[in-house]
């Protein structure tokens, strides 16, 4: 019996009062779009008696229910409160700004009877996020033996500039086979960039070595650990014409074999006459 009694008197202070139960802040907002926060508490009893939110400290939007007006609003750089979005657990803004970037942080008082505060914080990146796929030029459908395939992959206007890379079957390109390109700026009031990457490299004997004798280029972009892909598929034709075959022989170390068979013709003639 003691050790029920014992029990509960122990419970009591988990349920009784005030307790933040999830703060929601995205972790990367694009400036293009709305970013909407939401701090979820539990009164457990209590009388609510504020709701703050601060960005770096510098407090922007407070909701006292017994205040006339409930809600007050103040202004600090890169933040634009949409009031009629908002109320005492979410907070809309709009137009954002690369300065909206920061710690944002939310507060939530509790009047009697225990009177306590409780403060989550979270940061928030904004940027300016590919809308689109990277683009692929150059890169045909089909090609032969010692040809050298040539493309270019660009990456989708962005803010900062976005990474962009080439992969060969799955596998990141050697970087002599790439060749990066300055970036270029649009014109736009953001300020987005893009840019690319040159891809060069000759087929071989060792790309004919899988079973399909296909070839796939991935172009990549990636930002703020999002990645946005586009594919190209190449086939490898087993058609070689004569010159590129003794070619390849040559650079096989073929020419021997060659030579043996060119003096095994030239004994059989002998023999002939």
């Amino acid at each position: 019996m003691l050790l029920r009694h014992a029990f509960f008197i122990l419970f009591i202070p988990l349920t009784c009062c005030l307790n933040l139960l999830e703060l929601r802040i995205p972790e990367v907002a694009d400036v293009r779009e709305e970013a909407v926060l939401s701090c979820l508490y539990d009164l457990g009893g209590d009388k609510l008696y504020s709701v703050k939110w601060y960005k770096e400290e510098l407090e922007f939007y407070r909701f006292m229910p017994d205040n006339h007006p409930q809600v007050q609003t103040f202004p600090v750089e890169g933040i634009h409160v949409v009031e009629n979005k908002s109320n005492v657990t979410v907070i809309t803004l709009s137009p954002l700004e690369y300065r909206s970037s920061g710690i944002y942080k939310c507060e939530v008082s509790s009047e009697r009877p225990h009177f306590k505060t409780v403060v989550r914080s979270a940061n928030m990146t904004v940027l300016a996020l590919p809308k689109a796929e990277p683009r692929i030029d150059g890169i045909r459908e089909i090609y032969l033996l010692g040809d050298y395939v040539e493309g270019n992959c660009t990456s989708s206007p962005s803010y900062p500039l976005a990474e962009v890379q080439w992969l060969i079957n799955d596998r990141k390109a050697k970087d002599w086979f790439v060749e990066p390109y300055k970036p270029v700026k649009t014109r736009d009031s953001l300020g987005l960039e893009y840019h690319s990457l040159g891809l060069r490299f000759q087929i071989d004997m060792n790309h004919y070595q899988e079973r399909s004798q296909v070839l796939t280029l991935t172009c990549q972009e990636t930002l703020a650990g999002r990645t946005k892909s586009r594919v190209a598929t190449i086939h490898l034709s087993r058609l070689l014409t004569n010159q590129k075959f003794a070619q390849e022989q040559l650079n096989r170390g073929g020419v021997t074999t060659i030579a043996k068979q060119l003096t095994v013709l030239a004994v059989l003639l002998l023999i002939s006459l």
